[in-house]
């Protein structure tokens, strides 16, 4: 039997500075810490969910049903974790960790980033 080798070619875009900047400005830890859920039944933290909603808005805009099939052409672990795999990040996780901030945030004003305003802004 013949056996061929396979090259994987990810092309990330956008994405990981989209990443970088969330990560910069701290938003995943920001949304853990105003949003209420529950750490043993997740597999993955309402503000990682909220972060890849917001990297596939402003990279692709696919429909939330194919959010999963957007992430399997992404490097997911360098975006995210390396626990955090393309078929985690599905139309059911991202709805709830939407359904989380909607119940979580009443005024959308509280998730202005004061602190990590100074870092991005900072001018000489």
């Amino acid at each position: 039997m013949e056996q061929t080798n396979q090259i994987l070619n990810l092309d990330p875009g956008p994405s990981q500075l989209i990443s970088a900047i969330c990560d910069e400005i701290g938003l995943e830890e920001l949304l853990n810490e105003q949003l209420e859920w529950d750490e043993q039944r997740c597999n993955l933290s309402p503000g990682t969910r909220l972060k890849a909603l917001i990297i596939n808005i402003l990279c692709d805009r696919q429909p939330l049903c194919h959010i999963s099939e957007f992430f399997q052409t992404l490097d997911v672990k360098m975006l995210f974790d390396p626990d955090v795999a393309a078929k985690d990040l599905n139309e059911y996780c991202i709805g709830r960790a939407l359904d989380a901030l909607y119940e979580g945030v009443l005024n959308p004003c509280h998730l202005c980033l004061p602190e990590a305003r100074p870092a991005i802004l900072d001018a000489p």
